[in-house]
């Protein structure tokens, strides 16, 4: 799913940016942006949800065979 890869992505990379902040500020700013980051990704997962398609013809499917 493309939005739960862009969101891992963008969490880790927000941890790994701001790994060596000390300043409690600075470190409260961050901590709200990544709520406000998580209610966008909560919406975008129920919006996705709602409007999900089925899979194309192209698309691989997995098989009993493929899954061992």
């Amino acid at each position: 799913m493309l939005v739960t890869e862009y969101a891992l992505k963008r969490i880790k990379d927000g941890f790994k940016e701001s790994k060596d902040v000390t300043d409690e500020k600075k470190l409260l700013a961050l901590r709200n942006s990544a709520l406000e980051n998580l209610q966008v990704i909560k919406r975008q997962v129920v919006i996705g949800e709602m409007y999900s398609a089925a899979p194309l013809v192209i698309e691989k499917k997995e098989t009993n065979e493929n899954k061992s």
